[in-house]
């Protein structure tokens, strides 16, 4: 057996219906009611340009009227067994999928057999009749009207800059007014019909259930479930155009306080093992120095970071909030912060840090763990399920951690990131900013300071002590473990052994 799979949680069953959907079921005891959660994998990166908003239209339509309950009253039936709509019996459409939420109050039998025969429905019991369509067509609308402000046009003008391929369009769940308007009911029942089939879903059920019964009911409601048709492919976004040299977008003043961002592409790798691990650690190292450098910068209220996904490659961007005059700083500090990095491999110590984080966070799942709800749990489940990352348990995780932390190095962090913020990859920047200077001259200070010496990274004298210890410590060794013993004194012990006491 692989590591891994030995790894994972004993109380976890998985399995695959002979029609291909897949299925977790987590026994958990302590949990007062059952969870249940239906994913189907397909949003609007499903859509082409003439379907915009379909996917969440058909989320709509399966609160309408389905198979088991024509007349559309499964939330009036629900409410009579303690579930509110919204909040136990909900549906969200994103961009790569599409999760249909139960959450029942206790373990009731007839509940539990309402909730499934639903999540069957909404598998290939939708019905999509014309007047049900025109009905809810007013709610989609509505719900897109919602989702415009006066920021808009600035946020849409950033994504297309930074995230979407020329040629390519707004690939919001929400939709747009003029699909929205065109969208019949044979389109939705065709789009429904390609997408919602067993080979494409998971179902995920939580609480104090038998995993044996929950799977036979599984395979009682489930199991007729056919696909029609080959199965389709849900592609990543396309690729961005080349580009050889440092774009800037000046955006519309819209936003309080001002958003700029910068963004670098790389070619896109295969994740290895352990890969989230030291992710964590470069998240928490480059987080904690943003942070420092926007302390120190008046003007600059926050630098942040996130990623994105493309066909063969990935963005790594880092967003500033700042007040008018302070963004071509912020844009310049973001770069400084992550030249540091992946030129100059990060601290011992910062590792330490970053792994002590996760060590405490870990500690405190373990204490968590006899209380979270059915609720909570089902979300984590889908949650790694997303990224393809096993249940296991909280010792598990612990010493997969320490395992980890024995062999990790500097270096290996500084390459890490190197690979996502390549040196020669020319950035893409957009300044929100009333007094923001022109292109030009924005493009000529991001390569000046490109050109600079680095700064020194200026350790204090604690770190530097623990660095470069003046007696011999015997071989090299990685921090596997921290301890504060009490406010003046750290624990500190190695992989080789050695335990060392520091008192601040």
């Amino acid at each position: 057996m692989a590591a891994e799979e030995a790894d994972r949680h004993p109380d976890l069953t998985e399995g695959v219906l002979d029609n291909g959907l897949r299925y977790l079921i987590l026994e958990a005891p302590q949990a007062a009611g059952v969870s249940m959660r239906l994913r189907v994998w397909v949003g609007s990166q499903a859509e082409t340009r003439d379907e915009r908003g379909v996917s969440h239209f058909i989320e709509h339509m399966a609160f309408r009227a389905t198979r088991s309950r024509p007349q559309g009253d499964i939330d009036a039936v629900l409410a009579q067994r303690g579930l509110t709509s919204g909040r136990d019996h909900n549906a969200f459409t994103s961009q790569f999928d599409t999760t249909y939420h139960l959450d029942l109050p206790d373990k009731n039998g007839e509940a539990l057999e309402l909730g499934l025969a639903w999540l069957r429905d909404v598998g290939d019991g939708v019905l999509f009749r014309p007047e049900d369509v025109e009905a809810e067509r007013g709610v989609v609308l509505a719900e897109w009207r919602g989702t415009i402000t006066p920021e808009t046009p600035t946020a849409t003008a950033e994504a297309d800059f930074h995230f979407v391929a020329e040629g390519d369009y707004d690939r919001r769940p929400a939709g747009a007014p003029d699909t929205l308007n065109r969208l019949d009911a044979p389109r939705l029942a065709a789009f429904h019909r390609r997408w919602y089939r067993p080979d494409n879903a998971v179902i995920v059920i939580v609480g104090p259930v038998s995993a044996g019964t929950m799977t036979a009911k599984i395979e009682a409601h489930f199991g007729s479930w056919r696909s029609v048709g080959a199965k389709p492919e849900l592609a990543l976004p396309k690729d961005l155009a080349p580009q050889v040299a440092p774009a800037v977008l000046a955006l519309p003043l819209a936003r309080t306080p001002r958003r700029s961002m910068v963004c670098k592409r790389a070619p896109r790798s295969e994740p290895a093992t352990d890969d989230d691990l030291l992710q964590g650690v470069i998240d928490d190292i480059l987080t904690r120095r943003l942070d420092e450098a926007a302390d120190g910068e008046a003007g600059v209220h926050e630098l942040s970071t996130f990623g994105a996904e493309f066909e063969s490659s990935e963005i790594l961007c880092i967003l500033a909030l700042h007040a008018d005059g302070a963004g071509a700083r912020a844009l310049a500090l973001a770069q400084s912060t992550l030249r540091s990095l992946t030129a100059t491999p990060p601290a011992q110590a910062e590792i330490d840090r970053a792994l002590a984080v996760r060590r405490a966070y870990l500690r405190g799942a373990r204490d968590s763990s006899v209380t979270a709800s059915s609720a909570d749990l089902a979300d984590l489940l889908l949650a790694l399920d997303y990224v393809g990352r096993p249940y296991r348990t909280v010792n598990a995780e612990m010493q997969r951690l320490n395992r980890f932390a024995e062999s990790l190095r500097p270096e290996a962090v500084r390459a890490a990131l190197a690979a996502r913020w390549p040196d020669e990859a020319p950035p893409r920047l957009s300044i929100e900013d009333a007094q923001a200077p022109e292109p030009e001259a924005l493009i000529a200070a991001w390569r000046a300071g490109q050109e600079a010496p680095l700064s020194a990274r200026r350790e204090s004298a604690a770190v530097t002590a623990l660095l470069e210890p003046p007696f011999d410590l015997g071989p090299p060794g990685q921090v596997v473990r921290r301890e504060d013993l009490q406010p003046e004194f750290v624990r500190f012990t190695f992989s080789n052994g050695v335990v060392l006491n520091y008192k601040r």
